[in-house]
């Protein structure tokens, strides 16, 4: 069975392209191995995923895109100790909701963070002034519930 491209109607067929990238979430683009071969459009080089090479492309896309994420967290917690010395990574845990445990685990690689955490982190470096207020609030937070649990 020959598949036309939807773009330019030239057939398409499995061959590896080197260089090419694809967006594999919102904000990582991720270089697809040289080797990778993926339904591609023979004239204007289009990738066509059906059949399994979506999952192909997945399970080969994978390694790289936690590596990159494990690079943005790195990257922002140590510049978050730049910006403020005194922080600790309870501190950072802190500031994105998460235990200090967790954030350990990923900066070491044994778990990956979520999108969710990587933003969170690099809005931190972004935003270095709302750092304080949310310590300040975390604090306080904690203090009204310990209030709480000696009434109870």
């Amino acid at each position: 069975m020959t598949l036309s491209c939807k773009d330019c109607t030239d057939y398409v067929t499995w061959f590896a392209v080197g260089g090419r990238t694809f967006l594999y979430s919102p904000d990582v683009e991720v270089s697809v191995p040289d080797d990778l071969e993926l339904p591609t459009c023979t004239l204007c080089r289009k990738v066509h995923l059906y059949g399994n090479a979506g999952a192909l492309l997945e399970v080969a896309l994978r390694p790289e895109y936690e590596r990159l994420r494990k690079e943005r967290v790195n990257f922002a917690v140590t510049r978050l100790k730049d910006i403020e010395p005194e922080l600790q990574i309870s501190d950072i845990a802190s500031l994105c909701g998460v235990t200090e445990g967790l954030l350990s685990k990923v900066l070491s690689g044994e778990k990956v963070a979520t999108p969710m955490l990587i933003r969170l982190l690099e809005s931190f470096c972004l935003h270095p002034e709302d750092i304080e207020r949310h310590l300040d609030n975390i604090a306080l937070q904690d203090l009204l519930e310990g209030e709480h649990s000696s009434v109870i």
